[in-house]
């Protein structure tokens, strides 16, 4: 079928109504296309060319109002975040500050407040981390020393009552947890150094004795 000229007339006079329509309904991107498409038939539309340039105008503006919101909601979220972090900062709360400051950094990477205050914040925490570092070796070396007096208390408990391999063994345990100035130590070492001797004497008394066992048997048969 041949398409006549009239015949494109209506097809490009539907395009531009649709298009009309769309541009009131503030829909300027869905107007474009179909003033565009009256173009493809038509390169010189006059009314198409000017509706055109109308849509585009509004379409800047919607985008230029639409970035400027997005600039502001962006703006508006970062000082909240970092309101929220200087409050956990108020309170002793570190990590949970400096979270915060970091989430602030993301939307805002090259916000000099923001920036200052992650430095600060990070800086703190590093201290107050150090500080826990120090207070937790405190309490395991308090812990070692006392664990230390009672393995030295129980290997005597041994030693008394002869148990000289018992009580060294007791008193060894005591090494790893302390440094070797330590007096706990120390006597631990003194005293196993002196287990050692009763256990040659120990030894060789039973040696002793049973030589003298064994002449006396020798001199009864």
């Amino acid at each position: 079928m041949e398409i006549t000229q009239e015949t494109q007339k209506d097809v490009a006079e539907e395009h531009y109504k649709k298009g009309v329509r769309f541009y009131k309904d503030k829909e300027y991107l869905m107007a474009i296309e179909e003033f565009n498409l009256i173009l493809k038939i038509f390169s010189k539309y006059k009314k198409a060319e000017d509706y055109i340039g109308r849509c585009q105008v509004k379409q800047s503006e919607i985008d230029e109002n639409f970035t400027k919101e997005l600039v502001k909601q962006r703006k508006e979220k970062v000082a909240a975040l970092l309101e929220q972090g200087l409050k956990h900062s108020q309170q002793g709360e570190l990590q949970e500050s400096l979270a915060k400051i970091k989430q602030a950094l993301e939307l805002a990477p090259n916000n000099e407040m923001v920036l200052y205050y992650e430095r600060y914040i990070s800086k703190n925490l590093k201290k107050k981390r150090e500080v826990w570092a120090k207070i937790e070796t405190r309490k395991q070396d308090r812990k070692a020393k006392a664990d230390a007096r009672d393995l030295l208390a129980s290997g005597l408990g041994y030693y008394s009552r002869g148990l000289y391999e018992e009580a060294i063994g007791q008193w060894e345990k005591i090494k790893p947890l302390t440094d070797p100035a330590d007096y706990t130590r120390r006597q631990a070492e003194m005293l196993i150094s002196d287990a050692k001797g009763d256990i040659f004497k120990t030894r060789d008394s039973k040696a002793g004795l049973m030589k003298e066992v064994e002449r006396e048997s020798a001199l009864l048969r």
